[in-house]
């Protein structure tokens, strides 16, 4: 049975068919670690896949000794170029659907300067920051839901909520250009989680 190095060298020299061998002998590897790191999505799991051996074909002049070892490398790189891309297309999803419950319910917001601060100082937020002040204050889960998503108790949420809200406000207090900006901007936000009717278990 050839190697994966003899496979290597003959598609290289225009041999389809062991470059299809190569392929076959790792795919299955390739696509069960993959599995295991997007929740088992199988479609998901099948492009990225895909996307990993569309580099292995161009970049097979590359490789150089161990082809498991390159391919598990490039695996890697799609997998981080996917959690990356989600996390940022999350992010921005919870910027825009915080912005709009704050444009639709504080009218001073549309002032286009103050608007661009509350952008600006959402976005200097963690993911993570975001998503609980989304939670809490646009789709109005109370901690005890949040909890039952994240794994963590009641007090911890409600900690963690507290502590967005913080950051945003000195996001806010550092990004501010004038005092008025800077008082004007808070006291909006305020009213407009006050407005988002956030549920408070007893």
């Amino acid at each position: 049975m050839a190697s994966d190095i003899e496979l290597l060298g003959r598609w290289r020299d225009g041999d389809g068919e062991a470059g299809e061998t190569l392929i076959r002998a790792h795919y299955p590897g390739v696509y069960r670690m993959i599995l295991s790191e997007v929740n088992g999505s199988d479609d998901l799991a099948a492009d990225i896949t895909q996307a990993v051996f569309e580099v292995v074909l161009d970049k097979r002049d590359d490789i150089v000794q161990n082809v498991g070892a390159y391919i598990r490398g490039i695996a890697r790189n799609k997998l981080f170029e996917h959690f990356r891309r989600r996390a940022r297309e999350g992010s921005e999803l919870a910027v825009s659907r915080l912005l709009e419950s704050a444009i639709g319910v504080v009218s001073m917001l549309v002032e286009r300067e103050d608007a661009e601060l509350l952008t600006r100082a959402l976005r200097s937020l963690a993911i993570e920051d975001q998503q609980y002040l989304l939670w809490a204050h646009v789709d109005g889960l109370s901690q005890n839901e949040i909890a039952e998503r994240v794994g963590l108790s009641r007090s911890q949420v409600n900690g963690r909520i507290d502590r967005a809200r913080a950051k945003l406000r000195r996001a806010l207090d550092e990004m501010a250009e004038t005092a008025r900006q800077r008082s004007t901007i808070w006291e909006e936000f305020d009213a407009w989680v006050q407005s988002l009717h956030r549920r408070e278990l007893p």
